[in-house]
């Protein structure tokens, strides 16, 4: 997968882009997330070695058999903060600026919501605030909140908010979109940061080591 992004990008380099120096990596507007997505490809049920035949055969076949809109959550999922959606500015939009796949974005004070068109992992860091846990989900403590849960309109704002964006991505995905809690040292925790593609781990360098490494491939092949 790397070798085909690095050829489709040292094929613009060399016939399409204007002449620029060799120590920068030119990204095109529209292959600028290939490298991304690529990485996160990598990383992904269908090409990691780790996961079980089974559900590597699902994720191949399910992302064939779907359109290009749902199967790049598939790839590269998309995440939410959710403690603060209230400040979020959502005139034009329901959904809030989506994050990075990256754990330096996600802090012990904050939750947020994972979603790849299929399910939706809520992650709640170990310091949320009492007051918001009970406007998100009626509970004081991380602890209380159950792993599956149904979604509630608890009367509050940020309540609402979180039900809205549920329900839009619902909309988008045609999906019901299942729900689950993953809590700090848990099994379900290490799923959640599995998620985290742009980040250097056992199956890959992190994004920024990818970008290196795919800009020294086309340097090498354009002496």
């Amino acid at each position: 997968m790397t070798g085909l992004c690095v050829s489709i990008l040292h094929t613009y380099r060399k016939f399409c882009a204007t002449a620029s120096s060799s120590g920068q990596l030119i990204l095109p507007e529209a292959l600028k997330l290939l490298p991304l997505y690529t990485l996160a490809l990598t990383k992904s049920i269908g090409l990691r070695p780790d996961v079980r035949i089974d559900d590597r055969s699902y994720w191949i076949t399910r992302v064939a058999s779907i359109s290009d809109s749902l199967a790049v959550p598939l790839v590269y999922p998309r995440m939410f903060a959710i403690h603060n959606l209230t400040l979020k500015d959502t005139v034009t939009s329901v959904l809030p600026s989506s994050l990075p796949l990256s754990s330096e974005h996600i802090d012990n004070s904050g939750v947020f919501l994972l979603e790849n068109g299929e399910d939706a992992l809520i992650y709640a860091g170990k310091a949320v605030s009492a007051d918001v846990l009970q406007q998100l989900f009626g509970v004081s403590s991380v602890d209380e909140i159950p792993d599956q849960f149904l979604l509630q309109d608890y009367g509050n704002d940020l309540s609402r908010k979180l039900n809205e964006v549920v329900n839009e991505i619902r909309r988008q995905r045609c999906s019901y979109l299942r729900l689950r809690v993953c809590k700090r040292a848990e099994p379900a925790e290490f799923l959640f940061f599995s998620f985290m593609v742009e980040d250097k781990n056992a199956l890959g360098s992190s994004y920024v080591e990818y970008l290196v490494h795919v800009h020294r491939q086309i340097q090498n092949k354009l002496t």
